[in-house]
């Protein structure tokens, strides 16, 4: 069985060949190429190391010797008249010398961090200096002030008994305005020198030492005029003198150590650049020396690479010798046969068959090839076949399932619209022509009856009874003209419709309290509006709301002793609950359903229309809000509620369906 199979893997077994090959023939590349490689490694890892040590060695020096100058910057900036501070952290300063010195042993760093270190304790020496001479002026300062202030004291007390005396004080008061000029000289003294201390790194620190000097040698000549006084006053006056000449002379220590200060900081500055001088020179170094090292490590990789592409074009081209041969004979040209023959298959032609001429692995495909084309071509015939008749039969009843659809909708949804435009407006229409005709048919029957009374009374010649009647049948018409007017209000809700605007709905009861004053004021009632948010509503139909519910309160109060009302409004789950209370008659609980249709009274008050309540409900309905009334009862107040969307809740689009709806 193996003898009649081994035919057919004959150019498995080449391919395997080739591929051997080529492996082999890689192997071998890699084997000289790393070999190359490490013979480069052991010549020039040795010093790569030695100068990368190097590098981070001066990079951590440059970095030890930047940090030490910013060290002695912040002690240059923070030592004045604090000995103890200048003593620890000039210690920690020489021990960071000391510190870069090991890093950079056996360097031309040296000497520089040696001059460095000198230079540091006669810097050192020198702040102690200047705090000294600091304490020494402070010192006299105080004692100038203490002995102005004595001075002062004993001219004022010479004033005042010479004043009880009743004596002459104008010498006096001379003396005491001398005595005020010299302490305003003091504070002028005072403030040239902290302007010195504070320039006393820069340029311009000689002109304002000048101007200290001037202005203590100023005070000293007028410190003349008042050693001519009365012998007490002469002797505090020489006093005065001689502490300010000590002061000038303490100035001048403190200008000289500040001077020799600022040479020391001179001289530590040029030591500073001959450090990184120093440091360029050791980069310039490590930088000759790493190109010597590439220059090296460049001219051998350049002859191994030499080689190894010599090697590699001869390997590689006898492998592409015999894999081109083997390709072209054993490949290509079968693969253009079964291609030859797929094209064919691909165009319909299933009925043509492949032959390759050879006995191996392509004979094998293409007689697979040659069986799949027999096989699709008597499955396309009958597909054919069976696809054109369901093809027929889906479109004829997807046309008649499409066109049946689209009618039912059609009619369904019209149904759906028409049917419930019409249930709401049937019942509205139902309700408002009974509610309209039975109010309405009272003012008539009125009119009626008092114009045959009228009739009668001009027939009668009774003047007087034809102005009552006049006025019956006026009243009679105003009521009409009421009820009218209410009516088409009513209608309008729906109809005419303000954009939603972001309002404050205390403002908004504000507002409508205003038209109320008259009554609210003339009833004594309490009203209390508290603080509600904002809503996105329709500002005026709004103010009509809160106009109807607080007249509606007042109109209800009864005889109370202490009428209140209140108006507000609580936030639950995006809608405000708002409210109108009142502690007037109350309401039964049979009514509570009935008081918001039309021409509802819980009363046989005849004033209004019994149309408000009814508006209420409207217009907070189309608001996207529902209205209800709460009472425990007669005699113990009523609560009118209402809700509104949140301004965040409130949408457009949904009021303006709605306002669709109630039209």
């Amino acid at each position: 069985m193996f003898g009649k199979k081994s035919p057919t893997l004959r150019l498995t077994r080449q391919l395997y060949f080739a591929n051997a090959m080529v492996a082999l023939a890689f192997l071998l590349l890699v084997a000289i190429i790393v070999a190359t490689y490490i013979a480069v490694e052991k010549q020039s890892i040795g010093v790569i190391k030695s100068d990368m040590d190097r590098v981070v060695n001066n990079s951590a020096v440059v970095r030890e010797i930047t940090t030490l100058f910013g060290e002695i910057d912040v002690l240059d900036r923070a030592f004045y008249g604090n000995d103890e501070y200048l003593r620890v952290e000039g210690e920690k300063l020489i021990r960071h010398i000391e510190e870069i010195a090991r890093l950079s042993a056996n360097s031309p760093l040296q000497e520089p961090l040696q001059s460095l270190a000198n230079q540091l304790d006669r810097f050192l020496a020198r702040c102690a200096g200047v705090n000294a001479s600091l304490q020494a002026r402070n010192a006299i300062d105080r004692e100038i002030n203490q002995r102005l202030n004595k001075l002062e004291n004993l001219i004022s007390r010479l004033l005042i008994d010479a004043t009880l005396a009743d004596e002459d004080s104008a010498y006096i008061t001379q003396l005491l305005t001398l005595v005020l000029g010299y302490n305003e000289s003091i504070l002028v003294i005072g403030k040239l020198y902290a302007e010195f201390e504070r320039s006393a790194h820069d340029v311009a620190s000689r002109a304002t030492k000048m101007r200290v000097l001037d202005a203590i040698d100023d005070l000293t000549l007028r410190l003349q005029t008042i050693t001519a006084s009365t012998p007490e006053v002469s002797q505090q006056g020489r006093n005065i003198k001689t502490s300010v000449t000590r002061y000038k002379d303490a100035v001048l220590k403190v200008f000289g150590e500040i001077t020799q200060l600022n040479a020391e900081r001179s001289a530590m500055s040029r030591t500073r650049a001959s450090l990184l001088a120093a440091l360029g020179d050791i980069d310039s170094q490590i930088a000759a020396d790493s190109q010597l090292v590439a220059e090296s490590v460049d001219s051998i990789f350049l002859f191994s690479t030499t080689a190894v592409l010599v090697f590699s074009i001869a390997v590689v081209t006898g492998i592409f010798l015999l894999t081109l041969n083997l390709v072209r004979f054993k490949i290509i040209q079968p693969i253009k046969s079964i291609l030859s023959g797929i094209d064919s298959f691909s165009r319909g032609n299933l009925d043509n068959r492949i032959e390759p001429g050879r006995v191996d692995e392509w004979n094998s495909i293409a007689d697979a090839l040659n069986n799949m084309a027999a096989d699709l071509s008597a499955s396309r015939a009958e597909l054919q076949s069976t696809n054109m008749e369901l093809e027929n039969r889906v479109k004829l009843r997807t046309s008649e399932l499409a066109e049946t659809v689209d009618q039912l909708k059609s009619e369904v949804k019209e149904r759906e619209r028409v049917s419930t435009k019409l249930e709401t407006q049937n019942a509205e229409l139902e309700r408002f022509s009974y509610t309209v005709s039975h109010d309405l048919k009272s003012p008539l029957v009125t009119i009626q009856g008092f114009v045959g009374l009228l009739r009668q009374d001009i027939a009668d010649l009774q003047m007087e009874r034809v102005a009552g009647d006049l006025d019956k049948i006026s009243n009679a018409a105003d009521t009409m003209k009421l009820l009218l007017d209410d009516l088409l209000e009513l209608s309008r809700v729906g109809h005419v419709v303000g954009e939603l605007s972001d309002c404050r709905l205390s403002d908004i009861a504000h507002q409508a309290v205003e038209s109320l004053a008259g009554k609210i004021e003339e009833c004594g009632i309490e009203l209390e509006i508290d603080d509600m948010p904002s809503a996105q509503v329709d500002t005026t139909r709004m103010r009509e709301v809160y106009q109807n519910l607080i007249e509606n309160a007042i109109k209800y109060m009864g005889e109370q002793q202490a009428p209140r009302i209140r108006v507000g409004a609580e936030e639950k789950d995006d809608m405000l609950h708002c409210f109108v209370s009142d502690n007037g008659i109350g309401i039964e609980d049979k009514f509570q359903e009935q008081i918001f249709g039309l021409f509802q009274r819980l009363s046989n008050d005849n004033s209004g229309t019994g149309i408000g309540l009814a508006l209420v409900k409207r217009i907070i309905e189309v608001h996207g809000g529902k209205v209800w009334v709460e009472s425990e009862g007669l005699g113990k107040g009523t609560s009118l509620w209402f809700t509104l969307p949140c301004s965040a809740a409130q949408d457009t689009e949904k009021f303006k369906e709605r306002v669709i709806a109630a039209n």
